[in-house]
C-alpha cells in the first residue's frame, strides 16, 4: 500500500502543508507547489479517518483500482506458475505414452 495513488484519469493525490488533498496531472507535479504525492495507504487512512472523505466516489474508486492491481498482479504471478506446472506434466505424459505397448516400458519400481 505503499504505491503512490493514481486516480482513474492519471492524476496524483497530492496534500499540502495546511492538509488539503488535491489532485494534479503528474506532468505538473511539484513538490514545492503541491505538497507530498499520497500513497494509496494514506488515502485508506483520509477515508477512515476524515468523515468529507468517506464518501468520496474518486478516492474510493482509486483505493479499489489500486488494490485491484495488486490482486490483478497476483492472478497472472498464479497462471504463470501453473503454466509451467502444466508443462511439466503434460512433458511427463508425453514420454509416458510413446512407451506404451513395449515391453520394456514397465513402470520403474524401487528396490
Amino acid at each position: 500500500m505503499g504505491e503512490i495513488a493514481v486516480g482513474s484519469r492519471g492524476q496524483l493525490y497530492t496534500q499540502d502543508k495546511d492538509g488539503n488533498i488535491k489532485t494534479v496531472g503528474m506532468s505538473e507535479y511539484d513538490p514545492e507547489k503541491h505538497g507530498y504525492a499520497l500513497t494509496v495507504g494514506d488515502l485508506i487512512e483520509q477515508r477512515k479517518f476524515n468523515p468529507n472523505k468517506a464518501y468520496d466516489t474518486d478516492l474510493t474508486q482509486t483505493i479499489n483500482n489500486n488494490l485491484g492491481m495488486q490482486k490483478i498482479n497476483e492472478y497472472i504471478q498464479g497462471i504463470i506458475k501453473t503454466v509451467g506446472e502444466s508443462r511439466n506434466t503434460s512433458e511427463a505424459y508425453t514420454d509416458l505414452a510413446s512407451y506404451v505397448g513395449k515391453e520394456y516400458a514397465k513402470r520403474p519400481t524401487e528396490d
